[in-house]
């Protein structure tokens, strides 16, 4: 008996609780006088606060315990929700020698017990977590289970755990109970798992099923594989008579009872309240425990909210037009603690979204490709890195990439296959082992954006047109505004040996690891510092800070800095180039670092400049780099700009 009045009074060990242990003694021989009992563990988990405790004589056949001298025991807020600790108990007696040889006394006793305890926090349990024996159904198509009823409503389960004998490959189901006489139907779900005997409770998770039970009962349980399976059985009472095991050749489950089997099968439930769900459809209010199953449950139009953590699945869009992001998407702290970790294709569209279908704010990572793109959507502010393919694959699709890190990839950093016309911008493709960006039959825009660092090539096409302007590429590319400049980024990522992280090697080498790095861009004045999470400068400046198009709108890029408000040591004239131009971690470079109307980028504003805006002088839109006011169009407010530094040198100019 346990009394956790001091904590949340449920009757259970809880981590963070202070409790009175009150075992129960029985007596099978002669009657006892003079009992204690000294309890200890091991377990780093607990601590004894009172060890020794008396109990009442016990007479013979008698059951006695010890609630007026509890033992006192506390549970260390770090305890697992799920763990089991093993308790020593030292008993110790006199027997009464009335009735019973020999005659003369009194006569000593004392016995080592060994039990165990189940912390079962958020978990339907019908057993004592003791294991008396292994059954498993012996053949392949039978199912064994357990009858649950949940304590309150709705019940979200989201893990079931099992107590294997050995390793095997089995389906965990869960059944509805709308069978005959409520017996196991419906199955709700299931998931294929290859179970590992630990000698301890596994844990199969099964939240991506989304699974939600409004009223009454389910069941779980397993159905065989072509290898048999034999999980925990408890044989002692009380017995709770919700065991039952499914005959496969005559499509019939029965009770244990009804085979003669007195025991409790050991299988469990876990759930969570729904209202500590990481994810959320904040258009609905519907809270859910993985990404895809807030797509499943969600319309177009929708937005979904992900909470910190890292998702160990892969999404699929399924041609919804939805709003999936992190909780604050141009946040790079909040998008690196934002992860899904999938396998395959780790983010698949399916070919009929459009832009307003929006993926902002994640790490995808762990996948063979990071995302499988035949759709159109708008993808911002996410890292694709660490995929064993391609970073993000686009075929017969036009998706907007902006503001991406697209790093450390085993193939293209992006792959654009026939038929795709993606506008890349502010992006960083950077240490892919593939190449920078690879085209075939494509026709990408790319602007603003950083290719560097990519094996073998930076950008390769066997047909089409790449269009690149105002970046800044490794070995230089044609195009209005490109430069071929060392990005000075604070710690590029590197390929390194698997065995020291801390030893580069060159990508090609089999089984290189990647090691991500900081690409903010340095300066001599003012860059974001991640590490210490303030503004700094280097003894350096990047020449792709305020080298972006005249004509983009600076975005979130910060005027001045809290340590700088007068703009003494920096200036902010246009955008970066890079993941980070137009957000408020962008660089910020020394005065004469940069000119507003320098559109060929070469350090002076002179004639090649003035014929460049002449080009597109009344142009609307928002598309022209000679838009120096950034008003949708080219006129003589962009002309006086230009005018103001007319044959003006930026500190770096020979």
């Amino acid at each position: 008996m346990i009394d956790d009045a001091r904590g949340n009074a449920n009757g259970n060990i809880e981590p963070g609780e202070m409790v009175n242990l009150s075992l129960g003694l029985t007596n099978g021989w002669a009657s006892a006088t003079n009992v204690s009992a000294r309890i200890s563990t091991t377990d780093p988990f607990v601590t004894i606060i009172k060890e020794w405790a008396n109990f009442p004589p016990v007479n013979h056949g008698a059951l006695v315990n010890n609630a007026a001298d509890p033992f006192i025991i506390s549970l260390d807020p770090a305890c697992p929700q799920t763990h089991t600790i093993n308790f020593t108990l030292n008993i110790a007696a006199d027997r009464a020698t009335a009735g019973y040889a020999p005659t003369s006394g009194p006569y000593n006793y004392s016995r080592t017990c060994l039990f165990t305890y189940a912390i079962a926090v958020n978990q339907l349990v019908y057993e004592d977590g003791q294991v008396d024996g292994y059954i498993g159904y012996g053949g392949k198509g039978g199912a064994l289970a357990v009858r649950i009823t949940p304590q309150s409503y709705p019940c979200y389960p989201t893990h079931i755990r099992l107590f294997p004998y050995g390793d095997s490959t089995i389906t965990v189901n869960i059944w509805d109970n709308d069978g005959p006489r409520g017996l196991p139907g419906t199955v709700l779900g299931s998931v294929n798992v290859d179970v590992k005997a630990t000698g301890d409770w596994f844990d199969v998770d099964i939240s991506s099923l989304g699974l939600k039970i409004d009223s009454g009962s389910f069941y779980a349980g397993w159905v065989e594989g072509d290898k048999s399976y034999y999980n925990g059985l408890d044989a002692d009472p009380p017995y709770y008579h919700r065991s039952w095991a499914y005959f496969y050749s005559f499509n019939v489950w029965a009770p244990f009872e009804d085979v003669g089997l007195l025991a409790n099968l050991m299988v469990r439930v876990r759930e969570d309240s729904i209202a500590d769900a990481p994810v959320q459809n904040i258009t609905t209010g519907r809270k859910y425990f993985s990404i895809q199953t807030a797509i499943n449950g969600a319309r177009s139009g929708e937005q979904i909210v992900v909470s910190k953590g890292t998702y160990y699945e892969s999404i699929y869009f399924k041609g919804k037009n939805l709003v999936v992001r992190s909780t604050v998407p141009n946040d790079s702290a909040i998008v690196a603690a934002t992860v899904i970790k999938g396998n395959s294709d780790v983010v698949t569209f399916s070919g009929w979204e459009d832009a307003n279908c929006v993926l902002a704010g994640f790490t995808i990572t762990g996948g063979n490709r990071g995302i499988y793109c035949p759709g159109s959507p708008t993808i911002t502010n996410c890292v694709v890195t660490k995929n064993a393919g391609e970073g993000v694959y686009i075929c017969y699709a036009s998706p907007i990439l902006a503001n991406c890190m697209i790093t450390g990839n085993g193939a293209s950093g992006i792959a654009v296959d026939p038929e795709s016309e993606p506008a890349i911008s502010n992006c960083t493709i950077a240490g892919n082992r593939g190449g920078g960006i690879t085209v075939n039959w494509g026709t990408p825009k790319i602007t603003n954006s950083i290719i560097w660092g990519n094996w073998p090539a930076q950008v390769a096409y066997l047909y089409g047109t790449v269009l690149i302007s105002y970046s800044d590429i490794q070995g230089g590319r044609p195009g209005q505004g490109n430069i071929n400049a060392d990005p000075y980024f604070v710690s590029a990522g590197y390929w390194a040996n698997p065995n020291d992280p801390n030893i580069p090697v060159e990508p090609n080498q089999t089984n290189a690891i990647w090691v991500q790095g900081d690409y903010h861009l340095k300066s001599q004045g003012w860059r974001w510092n991640s590490n210490r999470g303030e503004w700094d400068s280097d003894h350096v400046t990047s020449r792709a800070i305020d080298a972006g198009s005249p004509g983009s709108l600076l975005g979130d890029e910060p005027m001045t800095v809290p340590d700088d408000p007068g703009n003494i040591w920096g200036q902010n004239l246009r955008i970066d180039m890079g993941a980070f131009g137009g957000t408020d971690k962008a660089s910020m470079p020394p005065h004469k670092w940069a000119i507003l109307g320098d559109l060929t980028n070469d350090g002076t504003l002179d004639l090649p400049d003035l014929a460049l805006l002449a080009e597109t002088w009344l142009n609307g839109g928002s598309e022209s780099a000679a838009d120096l006011n950034r008003d949708c169009v080219v006129d003589m407010l962009d002309f006086a700009l230009l005018a103001e530094d007319w044959l003006a040198e930026t500190s770096w100019h020979r």
